[in-house]
């Protein structure tokens, strides 16, 4: 046998062996995205029951209507101050309000009440 009789036998085997190993990367390739279709339908009707924005609505819907529930039972919340927080006011803060105020200002007048109240 010649040389180009060998090289034409090694190209067409050559040939014969890329066409195999192309068709199972394609064989390959194929059960890969079959396999990825079937987890992804098998998969969504459990992501579509838990929905965030769905969630964190009805969670917002429902604080909202606890807080129109206990407004209408005549139940508000309201920030009490800590009495170190009452004492500063009360000593402090209600000295200058009146001179920065007056001593007949609305509001002056409410919290010294409040002070007098809380026994300052």
């Amino acid at each position: 046998m010649t040389r180009l009789a060998w090289s034409r036998i090694l190209f067409d085997d050559l040939r014969e062996s890329m066409y195999r190993l192309g068709s199972a990367i394609e064989d390959a390739t194929m059960k890969m995205v079959l396999m990825f279709a079937l987890v992804a339908m098998l998969g969504t009707p459990a992501v579509a029951q838990v929905d965030p924005a769905t969630v964190g609505l009805s969670q917002v819907l429902r604080a909202q209507n606890e807080g129109y529930a206990d407004r209408a039972r005549g139940r508000t919340a309201t920030a009490r101050p800590s009495p170190a927080r009452v004492k500063y006011l009360c000593t402090q803060r209600l000295p200058s309000f009146r001179a920065q105020y007056g001593a007949n200002n609305a509001d002056v007048v409410e919290l010294a009440g409040l002070c007098r109240r809380a026994g300052y």
